[in-house]
């Protein structure tokens, strides 16, 4: 009778410890979708924010074309070609400023009038690049300053200088 209480104990035993091994793997699980889940939500975030600011530089009839006239940039190029890199193009569209290209990892996939190159094409010089991925800025600016020798400025900064000087 003793053995097979102890086989019956750890027939149980066994059962718990694998109930408590699944609740750990799906306790994990729960924990990395919330992790992935407010990753994205905070980089939303940042930009909600940022267009916000941006918004109300246009309300305030503030450029982008004054800022780069100001900083003597007279030929751009724009890292980021989805939505934010769109609004900078428009933007900046009868301006005196002079957008040479895009830049894109997505570059095949872009349709527009504007020259777009990929992050590992040949890039011609500029007076300056601006990222509008802002989210993945430093490692935009690090891997585009190995290639090219100009300021790598993130459209944020941008923003906050000419925000700064209302």
């Amino acid at each position: 009778m003793e053995m097979r209480s102890k086989i019956k104990f750890f027939k149980i035993l066994s059962g718990v410890i694998i109930s408590v091994i699944g609740i750990i793997k799906l306790q994990n699980r729960y924990l990395d979708r919330i992790y992935r889940e407010r990753k994205i939500a905070n980089r939303n975030h940042a930009l909600y924010l940022m267009m916000n600011s941006w918004l109300i530089l246009e309300q305030k009839r503030k450029s982008f074309a004054e800022y780069f006239q100001n900083h003597n940039y007279n030929k751009i190029a724009i890292y980021g070609m989805s939505n934010m890199g769109e609004r900078l193009y428009d933007e900046l569209l009868g301006s005196n400023i002079k957008i040479e290209y895009g830049i894109d990892k997505n570059a095949k996939r872009i349709f527009t009038d504007l020259k777009i190159y990929e992050p590992r094409d040949e890039l011609k010089e500029v007076d300056v690049i601006v990222v509008t991925a802002i989210n993945y800025f430093d490692d935009i600016r690090d891997e585009l300053s190995k290639k090219i020798n100009c300021p790598i400025i993130s459209i944020k900064e941008i923003i906050d200088e000419i925000f700064l000087s209302l």
